[in-house]
């Protein structure tokens, strides 16, 4: 559990009036550590020692319902050559803290260890695999699929979604040095509400239907959603 990220209650204070978010840095700054990792918190910034020098920016956006709060947290990943990479995640929660606490664990079982071993260039948390696209070569840091449903309920997965993700991917051009890609699907009413599929923070707009589509979704009445990060670097 991640509560310990959220020993003192946040005042409505430290939602920055100006800017309009709540910065969490101290909370990610923690969960790094906790990994073995070096920061430096700096004004706005998380100096991050890996394989090389990279800062993290943390945002968390409220919105208050009548039956709780929802909250945005948006993770941007900036490397030493200047580029830079989004992460984003969303849940509720009855208070602030619980939807952001909600929101850390999203990071810290989807993401997080594939950040870390892509950027520090080690296999300790997640498993790879080298993936030939066009004439180059990269290794893919495959995190695991989150899956998130009413009461935990279990939710059977398509199990050749993983293979369509690389089939999609392998048919790309990639000439950059790091690729981050989401997959993100969400099912209530027997019906898909969302399907979304981001290469570098931009849509796919044609791959996101054949997903959709293609797909053997698993039918429920009740709401689950699925989430797959990887990153591939260039070899």
């Amino acid at each position: 559990m991640l509560r310990k990220y959220f020993k003192r209650k946040q005042k409505t204070s430290e939602i920055n009036d100006e800017r309009g978010y709540i910065n969490i840095n101290t909370h990610v700054s923690e969960m790094l550590v906790a990994h073995g990792v070096s920061t430096k918190n700096d004004n706005n910034k998380i100096v991050i020692n890996l394989r090389e020098t990279v800062e993290f920016e943390t945002r968390v956006y409220v919105s208050e319902y009548l039956n709780g709060i929802q909250t945005r947290f948006d993770l941007k990943v900036k490397l030493e050559d200047g580029n830079e990479y989004y992460e984003s995640f969303g849940d509720i929660g009855k208070s602030i803290e619980e939807s952001i606490n909600n929101n850390l664990q999203n990071f810290s079982r989807s993401s997080l260890h594939v950040i870390i071993d892509a950027l520090n260039d080690t296999q300790e948390y997640v498993e790879c695999e080298t993936w030939e696209i066009g004439r180059n070569s990269f290794k893919a840091y495959i995190g695991k699929l989150l899956i998130k449903s009413v009461n935990d309920r279990v939710i059977e997965f398509p199990k050749n979604l993983l293979d369509e993700i690389q089939r999609i991917i392998t048919e790309k051009d990639l000439e950059e040095r790091y690729y981050f890609i989401r997959f993100f699907y969400a099912h209530n009413q027997g019906e898909s509400l969302v399907t979304e599929f981001m290469i570098n923070n931009i849509k796919q707009e044609m791959e996101q239907i054949q997903l959709s589509e293609k797909l053997n979704w698993f039918k429920s009445n009740s709401f689950y959603s699925m989430r797959q990060f990887l990153i591939l670097k260039k070899l």
